[in-house]
C-alpha cells in the first residue's frame, strides 16, 4: 500500500504477516521501478532495506524512530 501525505509512506507486509511503514525521504535503490507500476507495486515481493532515524513527530511534539527506505530488490 502507498499512502501520500507530507512524505510518501510505503506499507510493507513482512513474511510473518505483520507490516512495517517505510518513509520514502530520498533516493532509494530500486524503489522507482516498483512505484512506476500502474498498481504502485502492490503485490511486489522482494527484499526491502531500511534504516531507523529519529525524526520530529509534530503530533507528539517529540523525536521518535521512523523507518526510512534505502532500497528494494524486487523479485519477478
Amino acid at each position: 500500500t502507498v499512502k501520500s501525505a507530507q512524505f510518501l509512506t510505503l506499507v510493507i507486509r513482512k513474511e510473518d504477516g505483520s507490516s512495517v511503514e517505510l518513509l520514502f525521504l530520498d533516493h532509494a535503490d530500486g524503489v522507482d521501478q516498483v512505484l512506476r507500476k500502474p498498481d504502485q507495486g502492490r503485490g511486489t515481493t522482494g527484499t526491502w532495506t531500511y534504516v531507523t532515524q529519529d525524526l520530529f513527530d509534530p503530533v507528539t511534539r517529540s523525536y521518535r524512530p521512523f523507518y526510512v527506505v534505502k532500497g528494494v530488490e524486487a523479485r519477478p
